[in-house]
């Protein structure tokens, strides 16, 4: 928010591996893009968060998990299932104020990009 990442502590940033602390960063980076881009309306979107229902943040996440994916192609060379079902759990879950509740759309949604990244030339 506001242009800063924030980590839980200094432990969970110090316990956590290295290839989750760059995929985090990448995440967050197109946060910190759209944030500068769309300044009022990114800020607002999180801030005024409804506790139910497809909200504004469900289109800012949508584009920072389809980075976490993009860099799983690119340094894993492949997307696990295991990966689109958390996200799917977020989105979907009070992590997120159940922003999205449409988990079957959303699980299409992520698998074709799961197969959009892995076909694409030089993804991992």
């Amino acid at each position: 928010m506001f242009g800063r990442i924030y980590f839980p502590s200094r432990h969970w940033y110090d316990c956590t591996a290295t290839f989750d602390l760059y995929a985090l960063l990448r995440h967050e980076a197109v946060h910190l893009r759209d944030a500068r881009r769309f300044p009022v309306l990114f800020e607002l979107s999180y801030v005024l968060a409804l506790p139910v229902g497809i909200t504004a943040r469900a289109w800012w996440e949508w584009r920072g998990y389809t980075e976490t994916l993009r860099v799983w192609a690119e340094v894993k060379g492949e997307i696990p299932d295991w990966l689109i079902e958390q996200i799917i759990e977020r989105f979907t879950g009070p992590d997120y104020l159940y922003m999205w509740p449409f988990p079957r759309q959303l699980r299409r949604a992520l698998r074709r990009q799961r197969d959009t990244l892995l076909s694409s030339p030089g993804h991992g």
